[in-house]
């Protein structure tokens, strides 16, 4: 007991040494590393200290001859414990950490923010607070948060989670103390997993090939439905925070509609009449009614709805065609997107695509 006691005190102790030092010191002034470019890397590190746990800073690291490229970056940081951290709206693009004494700044980077890497230690040369810096070409830049060049730390703010779909990318916002990246990074990596699975299970062709009974079809996706939901559950116990289990029911919710979807094209795919009284006929009504209608009606839907399409396309060519883009896409799209399954776990969500709207 009275070694616990003593340990504790000890451990207080040095809490308070930090908590006191971070408090004695001002981090203001110019820190640098290397000094001569043409033969080895050099950097730059401006820092103005808002507060007591508040900076302004700008880093820039250049790499030596022939190369010269450069990484740079100005933003604010939250110091805790002489401890900071800067992630960007993207996880998977920047992420830094920067260690704080009396007259030195490290710095670790977690994943890449440049062609120069910041895994760096900096000395300070100046005490004195900058008010400005200078770019590669030269240009004159205010050492303000108004400035062009300020990039947003993610980090003390929101955290960020970035994933892909087609060709958009989706970054959501999230609390700090709600939920972890790491958590999600699993999520989303079983959801590849699985629609990886999906491709292989889920194949007309192999369904042709292999000649599977409907049943048997059936049985191979569920078997595969079953484990990602028994992924999920294990998932739900690595956070207790309301949120985290509210997105784990929203995603088993998710797997059976996903698994209802797939059962339906399974059973309409040579059966068209099957989704004539399925609960998804909403979703794919004009399509359905013209496969369950006469090859006219087919012919004249196929050459309307896919111009670029070859005409002398049998009606059977025909009919898979419609059915493959305008039911099996349809129904993928509106139960299956990943935007969808993530779209109530976060804050906000930005969106930004290449080609529109996926």
């Amino acid at each position: 007991m009275k070694f616990k006691l003593f340990f504790a005190a000890i451990l207080l102790f040095f809490s308070t040494q930090i908590s006191n030092a971070q408090k004695s010191l001002d981090l203001s002034g110019r820190y640098v590393f290397g000094n001569d470019l043409e033969n080895h890397d050099v950097g730059e590190l401006l820092i103005i200290q808002k507060s007591i746990d508040s900076l302004l800073i700008y880093i820039s690291v250049s790499k030596a001859a022939p190369s010269y490229s450069i990484t740079s970056l100005l933003t604010e940081l939250k110091l805790a414990d002489l401890t900071s951290k800067y992630l960007s709206e993207k996880l998977n693009e920047c992420s830094i950490v920067f260690q704080f004494q009396d007259n030195k700044v490290t710095t670790f980077e977690n994943t890449p923010c440049g062609a120069a890497h910041l895994n760096r230690t900096f000395t300070r040369v100046s005490h004195t607070s900058p008010k400005f810096f200078y770019l590669g070409n030269g240009e004159k830049v205010p050492l303000t948060k108004n400035a062009a060049y300020f990039s947003k730390n993610y980090y003390q703010q929101n955290k960020a989670f970035s994933w892909n779909i087609g060709t958009c990318d989706f970054t959501g916002l999230f609390k700090n103390s709600e939920l972890k990246t790491d958590q999600l990074e699993e999520v989303l990596e079983l959801i590849d997993i699985y629609e990886s699975e999906r491709q292989k299970v889920f194949s007309y062709q192999n369904h042709i090939n292999k000649n599977k009974t409907t049943q048997e079809f059936i049985e191979q996706l569920e078997f595969y439905y079953l484990n990602l939901k028994n992924n999920y559950l294990k998932l739900e116990l690595s956070n207790k925070s309301e949120n985290w289990k509210r997105f784990i029911r929203d995603n088993l919710t998710s797997i059976d509609m996903k698994l209802n979807v797939q059962k339906t094209l399974i059973k309409s795919y040579n059966n068209p009449k099957y989704l004539l009284d399925s609960e998804l006929y909403r979703f794919v009504k004009t399509a359905a009614e013209v496969l369950n209608s006469n090859d006219i009606n087919i012919k004249a839907y196929f050459l309307k709805s896919f111009k670029n399409k070859n005409k002398s396309n049998s009606i059977s060519s025909m009919k898979k065609i419609i059915f493959q883009e305008h039911i099996e896409k349809t129904l993928y799209k509106t139960f299956t997107s990943r935007y969808e399954i993530f779209t109530g776990l976060f804050d906000t969500i930005t969106e930004k695509c290449n080609d529109g709207p996926y």
